[in-house]
């Protein structure tokens, strides 16, 4: 069967299941067990990634943003969370939200 075919199956049977029984009573074929294993596998993979919003704001974050305000003594806020950070060659990204920083003014 095909992997959507077996999707359907299960939900068929547990609705049935459901409605009238109050639990799922049918069993599953070896097709529907193996596809509702791999479909949560699938889904804990993607757990541990995040979510679609969490990896872009991480993308985000790896683009350079400049440094708008900056104070004497070499430092300046971070141009996402305005956290105040010191500038230094291996500062690249602000210790406190993980903002890339570009230290020259925009």
């Amino acid at each position: 069967m095909l992997d959507q075919e077996v999707i359907e199956s299960v939900l068929r049977k547990y609705e049935y299941a459901i409605g009238n029984y109050g639990f799922l009573e049918e069993r599953l074929t070896v097709d529907e067990t193996y596809a509702v294993k791999n479909a949560l596998e699938e889904i804990q993979k993607y757990r541990r990634i995040g979510t679609v919003k969490e990896c872009q704001e991480l993308k985000e974050k790896q683009r350079e943003k400049k440094v708008e305000k900056i104070y004497k003594f070499s430092s300046a806020e971070c141009p996402l969370c305005e956290h105040r950070i010191e500038a230094h060659a291996s500062k690249i990204f602000c210790p406190y939200c993980g903002q890339k920083v570009g230290w020259g003014v925009s």
